[in-house]
């Protein structure tokens, strides 16, 4: 039988990948001084950013995700929860974000290269990953709150639950609104996320 951590996503080489796009990319604008360059620089330096600050919450949902799934009365156990789906979401933005460095780091020296449409596409991956980021955020933050109860899941209102992760203008702004119409594949797993996300309260579970 396949274990609990054959169903968890491997970050570590992703990160590595994505550094290893994102430093000479940083290197490279940083020699140059035209308009555009300053803005490729600027987008390459925020992809830094963010996925410095992102990683410590992959790095404990990764961690307690398990504690989340449903067990059935026999001992079975179904892998899968709201916060797995948050961190399928994520591992999707960072793999998207690796495809389009990957293109740029292919053809930035070549005569095809169209540099505002490139840009346009690297900033659309990078200001998704800042909306994800927030998700992955009110995330830990619902989980913290769930561990420290000793409950696996959350009780009450499903609406105010979910305030936490998804009603706030933060995010509203910076993943619904902002940036997931350039990049509107990425809507429907959020939005899958999120159901699951009201699947997995214990009122949800009652009514059935």
């Amino acid at each position: 039988m396949a274990s609990a951590q054959d169903y968890m996503f491997d970050f570590k080489p992703l990160y590595n990948s994505l550094n290893s796009l994102l430093e000479p990319g940083v290197r490279f604008y940083s020699s140059r001084g035209g308009e555009v360059d300053a803005k490729f620089l600027s987008e390459f330096q925020r992809g830094e950013r963010t996925l410095e600050k992102v990683r410590p919450f992959e790095e404990y949902l990764s961690k307690v995700v398990e504690v989340f799934d449903f067990v059935y009365p026999d001992g079975e156990r179904v892998r899968g929860n709201g916060f797995r789906s948050v961190l399928y979401v994520y591992y999707s933005a960072l793999i998207n974000l690796q495809l389009a460095l990957s293109h740029w780091s292919r053809r930035h020296n070549g005569w095809f290269f169209v540099a505002t449409e490139q840009l346009d596409v690297l900033r659309a991956h990078v200001r998704v990953l800042d909306g994800v980021t927030l998700l992955l955020k009110y995330a830990v933050d619902l989980a913290k709150e769930q561990v420290a109860k000793g409950t696996v899941f959350s009780g009450g209102n499903i609406a105010t639950v979910l305030k936490k992760l998804a009603i706030s203008d933060e995010v509203e702004r910076d993943c619904f609104y902002g940036h997931c119409q350039y990049t509107s594949s990425y809507l429907w797993p959020v939005l899958q996320a999120l159901a699951i996300g009201m699947a997995s309260c214990d009122s949800w579970y009652q009514l059935s």
